[in-house]
């Protein structure tokens, strides 16, 4: 009954909640772009990664010279 009473003043039987409809894609938007900036200002302050590993595991690629240093390939 008070579905019927709704939908003949509204014109729909959902009740109206006060949300805006239109303002959700603004504020997903709005969302989507904090945070990529806040992605870009953490990467920016990022150092340099190194890596490091034993040359004698990897023969092909690292060889001792004739005074005992190691030399091969830089990535």
């Amino acid at each position: 009954m008070l579905d019927d009473l709704r939908e003949k003043q509204t014109g729909t039987s959902k009740p109206k909640n006060g949300r805006n409809e239109e303002m959700k894609p603004l504020l997903k938007t709005a969302l989507a772009a904090t945070l990529i900036a806040l992605s870009g200002a953490f990467s920016a302050s990022a150092e340099q990664i190194k890596v490091g590993f034993s040359p004698e595991a990897y023969p092909p690629f690292y060889s001792q010279d004739a005074s005992g240093n190691w030399g091969g390939w830089e990535v």
